[in-house]
């Protein structure tokens, strides 16, 4: 194998890395978003079934407690 070669699969390999790695990152801190909003709106008592006292599943799927998914993210580390 020449040295051209061995350069140009190192370098597709460093990229799909990167890439995958940047892919990771952004599905975690969309997990880490969507459960500090759910975490948040049961803190706030947001989500409330008062019929049978507990949590309404499709509120917490739906609500928004806060205007930007990046303060979720920043809630979540600060806390």
């Amino acid at each position: 194998m020449s040295e051209q070669k061995k350069d140009t699969l190192w370098d597709q390999l460093k990229s799909t890395i990167l890439l995958l790695a940047l892919t990771t990152i952004v599905v975690l801190l969309a997990a880490l978003a969507k459960t500090e909003n759910q975490r948040y709106a049961l803190y706030k008592y947001e989500c409330e079934d008062p019929l049978f006292k507990s949590h309404d599943v499709k509120c917490l799927e739906q609500i928004h407690t806060r205007e930007h998914w990046w303060q979720h993210v920043y809630a979540a580390f600060k806390n």
